[in-house]
This record gives C-alpha cells, sequence and structure tokens, in this order.
C-alpha cells in the first residue's frame, strides 16, 4: 500500500509513527507467539480427544446392553448411575474437540496468518516512514 508519509513533516513526527507502528507490531509478535502456542496444545489434544471418544461411545454401548438385562435393584441403579457418568464424559469431550479439536486448529491457523500479514504491513509502513525520515 502507499502511503502518504509525505504528511509527516519533520523527524520528530517520524520518530512518533514510527514509536506507534514498532508498539503495535511488539503486540502483534506477541499475539502470534501465543496463538502458536495455542495451536500447538490443540493439535497435541485433538489426537487425545479423537482416540477417547470412541472408547467412551463404546462404554455408553455396554452399559446400555447391560441395563437391558438387569432386574430393578441396585445393580441397575449403579449401572444407570455409569451410563449417565459415561454420557457426560462423552458430552465433555465433544465440548472439548470443539474447543481444542481440528476445527479449532484451522482457526487458530488463519489467526496466525492474519496476525503475520499484519506484521509484514507493519515492516512495509515503517519502511516507507524511514524513507520519508530520511528525506527529511
Amino acid at each position: 500500500m502507499n502511503y502518504s508519509v509525505q504528511l509527516l513533516t519533520t523527524v520528530e513526527n517520524c520518530d512518533l509513527v514510527i514509536e506507534a507502528a514498532t508498539m503495535e507490531r511488539s503486540e502483534l509478535e506477541f499475539k502470534k507467539y501465543s496463538l502458536e502456542k495455542k495451536r500447538n496444545t490443540s493439535t497435541n489434544n485433538t489426537a487425545a480427544i479423537e482416540a477417547e471418544i470412541p472408547a467412551v461411545l463404546a462404554e455408553i454401548s455396554a452399559y446400555e446392553t447391560v441395563l437391558l438385562t438387569l432386574p430393578e435393584g441396585e445393580a441397575k441403579e449403579g449401572m444407570e448411575a455409569k451410563l449417565v457418568k459415561a454420557k457426560y464424559k462423552l458430552f465433555l469431550l465433544q465440548q472439548k474437540r470443539a474447543s481444542y479439536g481440528v476445527i479449532a486448529v484451522l482457526g487458530v491457523e488463519l489467526e496466525i496468518g492474519s496476525v503475520e500479514a499484519s506484521i509484514a504491513e507493519i515492516v512495509v509502513y515503517i519502511a516507507a516512514v524511514n524513507a520519508r525520515k530520511a528525506g527529511l
């Protein structure tokens, strides 16, 4: 992008603009670092979550099958409690998958790309202001 750096009329103005842009760049670089850590964590968690879901589904299926054969009583109530816990565990895994799963990883990667593009544009901006400053 062509910036209107000709509007900068003093070295002091250039220095102020460069300082502000440098601070913005630092904040974006920190954000990128944070997003990359989040991506790494999400990638590691995704594999564990995806592996655990089929096991919990099998557990739920087993509990449901056993419940069909049990007579009323303490054993059936205990099995029903286990079924509820397993279903809740599945619910939590599905919630985690939404937060740390493949879709979440892709969303974080998109954010990283946007931040990288912003950083690159700030570098171009600072270079344009430095060129103007050198010409003053």
